[in-house]
């Protein structure tokens, strides 16, 4: 009898534990939805880094160096980007605004190294040592 006991429980113990699993991939979707999930999130930071370049583009105006300042936008946008110091807060609202239109579970992090120094080159505002 406490054999048939404890094989029950094991039986009731590994059909919940299958359950339990089979629950959490339906939730998640498994490892296809991950994929497209991160397919997704890779359109979608490309699209908001267009956005965000087109519109640097349209404030990046120099005559001397000192007409630029170095912002750092962050991930998707790049660590820094040179823009025209009068139009550097219209570059901050626009970064935030886009961040906060991306998908929570897209968003992402990565290190930067120490702020290079703004530039003005050709009449374009740039940062010295790279994005």
């Amino acid at each position: 009898m406490a054999m048939i006991t404890r094989g029950l429980r094991i039986v009731f113990v590994l059909g919940l534990a299958f359950w339990a699993l089979r629950l959490a991939s339906a939730q998640d979707g498994g490892a296809g939805d991950v994929r497209e999930k991160a397919g997704l999130c890779q359109e979608k930071n490309a699209a908001l880094r267009t956005e965000f370049e087109q519109a640097v583009s349209t404030r990046n105006s120099c005559e001397q160096s000192t007409d630029c300042a170095v912002l750092t936008p962050g991930c998707p946008f790049g660590c820094y980007v040179g823009v025209a110091r009068a139009r550097a807060s219209e570059v901050e609202v626009l970064v935030e605004k886009l961040v906060g239109s991306n998908e929570p579970d897209c968003r992402c992090m990565y290190k930067c190294s120490a702020a290079p120094q703004a530039s003005c080159v050709h009449g374009t505002c740039t940062t010295e040592g790279g994005h």
